[in-house]
């Protein structure tokens, strides 16, 4: 499979601002995918997201995003909310949402793929890997998807991180295997 990457999209951050794909060229992203109304999983990802956002403090080439894959409850005011409860830095870690029109498409393309579905997998509208932290060079390239329940997942980001910096060319292994896709 071929090399996914970032594509453009115009999305909302908890504030009501539009964030775009030209917010955030040039840096290292850090993204999971959220639903507020999750009662486990998430809370257990946007825990370690919080932990890489201060394991990052300083780290100006570092932007953490974390998109919502249930737009029609994860309002602005919800997420901020939401946000809140993780210490959430609004200029380092965003958490966006917006139509499905927009937000799936981006999160299938760029970042999860397709995959069929059973009633019992992921979060709304069927979102599976939903717990999936993803990694992207500055060129917007997926390198790394890691399981964001993991309890081992924030080293393995941090490493990741490091040697994207330092320019490897080449993707570092991840627990959940499906690096690079």
């Amino acid at each position: 499979m071929p090399a996914r990457q970032l594509v453009d999209f115009t999305l909302t951050n908890r504030t009501g601002q539009a964030v775009s794909r030209a917010s955030v060229d040039g840096r290292l992203l850090v993204v999971s995918f959220v639903f507020t109304s999750c009662g486990i999983s998430c809370l257990q990802v946007n825990h370690h997201m919080a932990e890489i956002q201060r394991r990052t403090a300083g780290q100006a080439d570092v932007q953490l995003l974390s998109l919502s894959v249930d737009p029609r409850t994860d309002t602005p005011a919800r997420l901020a909310e939401f946000a809140d409860r993780f210490g959430a830095d609004p200029a380092r870690w965003m958490f966006l949402t917006g139509e499905k029109s927009m937000l799936y498409p981006l999160i299938e393309t760029s970042f999860l793929g397709q995959a069929k579905a059973t009633p019992h997998d992921g979060g709304p509208a069927g979102m599976i890997h939903s717990d999936q932290i993803a990694v992207m060079d500055g060129t917007g390239r997926l390198r790394g998807l890691f399981d964001g329940l993991k309890p081992t997942v924030v080293p393995e980001v941090m490493r990741a991180l490091e040697r994207w910096r330092s320019g490897a060319s080449v993707d570092v292994g991840a627990g959940a295997g499906r690096e690079g896709e």
